[in-house]
């Protein structure tokens, strides 16, 4: 499904159901072995159970609810994760996604990443922390604060 963010940019959505979340790198890993970058969903979300119509039919509708109220809870818990002193590298991608709060636990698809962006941040981090670094790396590590760890050690 598709929800918007904070810029009303498109954020494709995979919500499933489980009584337990599934590892969502590994997931992202699996899925590009049949996929390319852009039909991979930046946002997974898990339910133990999915909203039904009187029918017996998947409510879309309150599951699109649900997941874009997820989403937008995100910048909650980004706003617990960020410092006031956040390194160069969150400067940057804040600037990348257009966004106003970026976590170390956020990961680079749900903030939607491109592989436009993708390179943008592989050329940043070469030139600017004189670090080199894979797209394969960025897209494997994927959290910002691993990729921080990464950066930055």
């Amino acid at each position: 499904m598709i929800i918007q963010d904070e810029k009303d940019k498109d954020k494709l959505a995979l919500v499933y159901e489980s009584e337990k979340a599934m590892d969502i790198s590994k997931a992202r890993s699996e899925l590009s072995d049949y996929l390319t970058l852009y039909e991979i969903p930046h946002l997974f979300y898990s339910l133990e159970k999915f909203p039904l119509t009187n029918n017996g039919k998947v409510d879309t509708s309150k599951l699109t609810f649900i997941a874009q109220q997820s989403y937008d809870e995100r910048g909650v818990i980004a706003a617990d994760q960020t410092s006031e002193t956040d390194s160069a590298f969150r400067t940057m991608l804040k600037e990348v996604f257009g966004v106003e709060l970026i976590g170390c636990n956020d990961s680079l698809f749900e903030l939607g990443v491109d592989s436009i962006q993708l390179v943008k941040i592989k050329n940043w981090i070469e030139e600017n922390e004189k670090k080199e670094i894979s797209l394969l790396d960025i897209y494997t590590l994927d959290e910002i604060g691993k990729l921080e760890a990464e950066i930055y050690s």
